[in-house]
């Protein structure tokens, strides 16, 4: 890996250098996790983020140290993604549904077992602060609360969500509020970084929308994810809407049984699609 390392910086070749650089990292970092399996004498791995380096990293020594590995559904995701699949030896999914996102012919879990959402209770821990910060906007005259579950902000030509498209989805929203003195909106990023305060707290329109304090960001948590469940703002508003590109948020809204629109302006077909076609959920945009 190193001659190889060497040899593409002698080449100029920047993409091959990285790729090496991430794999010595997926090499260190499977005997570091490796190593504390064995001192903790383990015999299973549960992870939930697929995509993050030790899901990986587990699975080059698991065979190798008897450690059976399981992973967690947590997306309700709608198109196959390399960076959200994985090879554990039991996977944990929503319905049969979503065996055909999470496997490939050549790539795949060992055995599917179907668990149902897994957060499907989580109201049960979410319902006091919900409630509170309910009366505390009906007590301003509100009666009509939405909330609003965004995507991943990312920049560049190739990106879905940019920032602009959202920009749009937020002034919307703006001057939904403005115009409506007894409408509230709740902005729950999916991450803290992309918060609506955080991304437009110089635009004129949007800062006017959260002087009135119907319009505002749903965060907890300081690292990058925003920690906050779905469920909560769910039991605090009367509709919630989400994007069909993701739909996690706008699952959990339904599960524990809140109304919830969805939109779909990039067009995705997800194989749950069709339960949903003829329920009047799905919109083609804000």
């Amino acid at each position: 890996l190193i001659k190889e390392f060497f040899k593409n910086i002698l080449n100029l070749n920047a993409r091959a250098c990285v790729s090496v650089l991430y794999l010595i990292l997926l090499f260190l970092k499977s005997r570091e996790i490796g190593a504390l399996a064995i001192m903790l004498q383990a015999n299973r791995y549960v992870f939930k983020e697929t995509h993050g380096l030790e899901s990986d990293a587990i699975q080059l020594v698991s065979n190798n140290i008897g450690l059976t590995t399981i992973g967690i559904q947590y997306s309700n995701l709608p198109v196959k993604n390399c960076l959200m699949d994985s090879s554990p030896d039991k996977f944990l999914i929503f319905s049969d549904l979503y065996k055909t996102i999470f496997s490939d012919k050549y790539f795949s879990p060992h055995e599917f077992i179907v668990t149902g959402y897994p957060y499907r209770n989580v109201q049960n821990f979410v319902q006091a602060p919900a409630v509170k910060l309910r009366k505390e906007l009906h007590n301003k005259g509100v009666d009509l609360i939405i909330g609003y579950f965004d995507e991943n902000v990312l920049s560049g030509k190739f990106s879905l969500t940019n920032k602009d498209h959202h920009y749009d989805e937020i002034s919307q929203l703006a001057k939904l509020v403005l115009s409506n003195s007894s409408t509230a909106v709740i902005v729950k990023p999916q991450f803290v970084t992309n918060a609506t305060k955080n991304l437009y707290h110089k635009d004129p329109l949007i800062k006017k929308a959260f002087d009135t304090g119907r319009l505002f960001d749903l965060c907890r948590g300081q690292d990058r994810r925003n920690r906050l469940y779905p469920a909560e703002t769910a039991l605090i508003c009367d509709i919630c809407v989400g994007n069909l590109l993701g739909g996690t948020a706008s699952l959990e809204v339904a599960v524990i049984g809140n109304r919830s629109a969805m939109i779909n302006p990039y067009n995705v077909d997800a194989p749950w699609v069709n339960l949903l076609s003829d329920q009047n959920i799905i919109f083609g945009d804000l």
